[in-house]
């Protein structure tokens, strides 16, 4: 015996989920911060100026958030930082979350990601690596890293990455050393095919300095980035 059943389309399906995961606490998705140190020293960065050293989430109890995680239902994982790649179980972390099943998104910065994990990820492929990008020259990248070839080592992995095919976009903090050269960046993100995002939010340290604040576009600056970055502002209708 057999039985057709009718087509549903891909956004009536999602609705579906996100109302049933409502209804029922299910987390379809999930943020998993597994370092709070980085390699960088942002100048805009919430989290990592203040970060314990010993902020380190282990290896045991990645896997049990995960297991956790997959018993409830969750299908999407990020893996964030802090900067992931200096976490010394990171490969141990994403294999868990792999064998498990979930939808993985990893957030770096890039500068330590060369030839041995991009071919890592083309074995493992994630469902997309999302990149920071700090600017749009070398000088210009490591006023806000702080880290000298920050810039060179960056571009070198995204393009390792999108040789072997695997999902990248690209996303800056907009601020007041960053806003001149967004529409630069976004021609290096449109040029390799590539999604460019940025967001004028900046955020206090987690421990309550508000040093990073002083970096936070006026309103106004705002308005014209978004004419400048999307000319009709299509992204708001």
């Amino acid at each position: 015996m057999s039985c057709t059943l009718g087509a549903v389309s891909g956004h009536t399906l999602r609705d579906r989920m996100s109302s049933r995961a409502r209804s029922e606490r299910i987390p379809l998705q999930a943020d998993i911060e597994i370092i709070a140190t980085c390699n960088y020293k942002c100048v805009h960065c919430y989290i990592a100026p203040c970060a314990h050293r010993d902020d380190v989430m282990s290896l045991e109890s990645a896997k049990v958030i995960l297991r956790k995680l997959a018993d409830a239902g969750c299908l999407t994982v990020l893996l964030t930082g802090g900067e992931v790649f200096t976490h010394r179980n990171f490969r141990e972390i994403y294999l868990a979350a792999k064998r498990m099943g979930f939808v993985i998104y990893v957030n770096t910065n890039g500068y330590l990601l060369g030839k041995k994990w991009a071919d890592f990820f083309d074995e493992y492929p994630p469902k997309l690596v999302s990149i920071s990008l700090y600017g749009a020259t070398s000088e210009s990248y490591s006023r806000v890293t702080g880290i000298p070839n920050s810039y060179e080592r960056c571009v070198r992995a995204i393009d390792l990455l999108l040789e072997r095919g695997i999902p990248v976009d690209l996303k800056c903090p907009a601020m007041t050393i960053t806003a001149d050269e967004l529409p630069i960046m976004q021609k290096f993100a449109a040029d390799r095919g590539i999604t460019f995002r940025y967001d004028p939010m900046i955020t206090p340290q987690r421990y309550g300095s508000s040093e990073p604040v002083r970096l936070q576009l006026a309103p106004k600056d705002v308005v014209e980035l978004e004419k400048t970055m999307d000319p009709g502002l299509s992204m708001l209708k």
